[in-house]
């Protein structure tokens, strides 16, 4: 099962920011399925090839990666997590919590 949902920042942080510091933070849940490559029977205009042969967690740290790139946010963060073991990865550094945290910190000065 591939989970996902958007988490806010807390009112207290964001009074801290400006009203316009758009920010994403996704999870997914890692399994066998979230990690095949996503195959399309059919295709609309010109396959983007940062997706080929990626799977969902791939493909939601790209979306997140461009969300920040385009300025649609200020900051994202790409998470990847485990049930058994419990635990997590960044897919990509790019969207992680160092990138995130740094982010944050811009937009609090």
């Amino acid at each position: 099962m591939v989970t996902s949902f958007l988490m806010e920042i807390t009112p207290e942080l964001r009074n801290l920011l400006a009203p316009q510091t758009g920010q994403a933070a996704r999870d997914m849940e890692i399994t066998p399925e979230a990690q095949k490559p996503v195959g399309a029977r059919t295709r609309i205009g010109v396959p983007d090839p940062a997706f080929r042969g990626a799977g969902c967690v791939d493909r939601m740290a790209i979306m997140c990666e461009r969300l920040r790139e385009d300025g649609l946010h200020d900051m994202a963060w790409a998470l990847g997590v485990t049930r058994n073991p419990t635990g997590f990865l960044e897919p990509r550094v790019t969207v992680g919590r160092n990138r995130f945290t740094m982010d944050l910190r811009r937009a609090l000065c």
